[in-house]
């Protein structure tokens, strides 16, 4: 597909123009007096997109291997968004200098501001548009039907009938441009949250930003990408056990999202700042199991923080374990929160698991990994063929529906490339690790199933409503004991 057809330019000479177009625009935005938003600079901009773009469209392989489809977003896109943050900080810095704080602006520094911040949103929206034309585009081209399915009819996109050109859509092919449609939606998500990070209302609504994250999600389950960007919009909203959960759903997946192990890490070196040094940096929450689960975070912290310590774990399990069972004997633990900890319990071994297996086999903690996912707990969902109106409602209750889209099928095959945990870790201090992980879990589950077999002398099984609490924490237990019943299968092995 590289020859130009119809008297219309090669891949090839479309790349020579690209990188013409892309020298063009570094050279003007080396001057610090040229306004990023400017018409000029804009126009130039969409001129290098627009090239961009008909050599994705042209040659799909030679668009891949010269990062073209990266640099759409690099350049085009992320590029203007470093731009309007040097220019803000720029305004600060100068209100700083005066001897004011970088909130004391002058009154031309607040109009700068105002007008370089309604210029940015103008790009942000006209970037959003882009990409929707974008999928649509490539959905068209290379006759994706499961863009169109799940992506297009959810975004209500009026999808183009026209002809194609004459040459066959092989499989690989598709492949290829589904990923970069699956791309394109984090980068939606992305737009969408920076938007609101700069819109003009204190109230925050990522409604938006997520629900592009989630159908990334559901059009590639095995990528943990969007597993990533949804956790940090869980940081947004302050809900640290979301985070945690989705930055180890991001690791333990069929493609892991490496970056989400340091951000992992930060949440953590944080979480364990603000417990030990008591400092609060939000207003105290009314949850009752808010405390409960700071210190499950903080527990957590002591073996995959900075800083390990398996004996300040021990000791914490212990107050922790207290809690776990005054709570449990309530009567009135939520069973999704329960599925929650136990979640991010299994994902944590899982990680360590293969750390140990490869290190015994020679390997780097990145190599290729086989072995069983200790996170397949994770409620099998159908396949994503079933339409999202008629699926049930997954085990855990996260407010990113997509979220649990990655079976346990798919959660159990092999590891793409196994993201690193501590590099300065012996065998023997991770497989310790390893071992109190399970056993955190073991520990757990004793008192879940004592209450379980409480509750059920006080409901009836047979035609119990799917949705009631005890229903819930029958799932729940069912998920636990399989959980240790691989565990205990994997240890007779050894």
């Amino acid at each position: 597909m590289n020859a130009g057809t119809g008297g219309l330019p090669s891949a090839s000479a479309l790349l020579g123009s690209a990188d013409q177009l892309q020298s063009d625009l570094r050279k003007l935005l080396k001057n610090p007096n040229v306004d990023p938003f400017s018409r000029e600079v804009s126009n130039l901009r969409q001129q290098l997109r627009d090239t961009y773009e008909q050599i994705i469209f042209s040659d799909i392989d030679l668009a891949l291997s010269k990062d073209v489809e990266a640099n759409v977003w690099k350049i085009a896109h992320y590029r203007f968004i470093e731009e309007f943050r040097k220019k803000v900080k720029t305004i600060s810095n100068n209100a700083k200098q005066r001897g004011g704080s970088s909130r004391a602006l002058s009154q031309e520094e607040r109009q700068q501001m105002r007008i370089l911040t309604a210029s940015f949103r103008s790009f942000l929206t006209e970037a959003n548009g882009f990409y929707l034309s974008f999928i649509q585009k490539m959905t068209h081209r290379f006759d994706l039907e499961r863009v169109e399915r799940i992506v297009l009819q959810k975004l209500d996109v009026v999808f183009s009938t026209g002809a194609r050109r004459g040459e066959t859509i092989g499989p690989a092919m598709q492949t290829k441009a589904l990923m970069v449609c699956h791309r394109a939606l984090i980068f939606l998500g992305d737009l969408s949250r920076y938007r609101e990070i700069h819109a003009d209302k204190k109230e925050k609504n990522w409604a938006l930003a997520k629900s592009f994250y989630e159908l990334a999600l559901r059009l590639v389950p095995t990528n943990g990408n969007p597993f990533n960007q949804l956790a940090v919009i869980d940081t947004y909203e302050g809900d640290e056990l979301g985070a945690v959960e989705c930055y180890f759903r991001s690791l333990v997946i069929q493609q892991p999202f490496p970056t989400a192990m340091e951000n992992l890490a930060l949440l953590f070196r944080k979480a364990r700042g603000k417990a030990e040094g008591g400092k609060e940096a939000e207003p105290a929450r009314t949850d009752a199991y808010s405390d409960f689960v700071k210190e499950f975070i903080v527990l957590h912290s002591y073996v995959f923080g900075k800083d390990v310590s398996l004996d300040r774990f021990s000791s914490a399990k212990s107050a922790f374990l207290g809690k776990f069972m005054d709570l449990l004997k309530s009567q009135q633990f939520p069973p999704e929160l329960l599925t929650r900890l136990f979640i991010i319990n299994f994902g944590a071994a899982h990680l360590i698991h293969t750390a140990v297996a490869a290190a015994e086999k020679g390997q780097d903690d990145s190599s290729n990994e086989e072995g069983r996912l200790h996170g397949s707990v994770v409620q099998k969902v159908e396949d994503n063929n079933t339409p999202e109106s008629g699926q049930k409602r997954r085990m855990v209750p996260q407010k990113a529906n997509a979220r649990t889209k990655t079976s346990a099928k798919v959660l159990a095959s092999r590891q793409a490339s196994v993201p690193k945990i501590k590099e300065d870790l012996t065998l023997e201090q991770k497989k310790e690790i390893g071992k109190n992980l399970v056993l955190l879990s073991i520990d757990m589950a004793c008192p879940v199933f004592t209450a379980v077999a409480e509750l059920a002398q006080h409901n009836r099984i047979d035609g119990m409503d799917e949705g009631s609490a005890f229903a819930k924490m029958l799932v729940v237990v069912k998920i636990i004991g399989r959980w240790l019943l691989e565990r205990a299968r994997e240890g007779q092995e050894e």
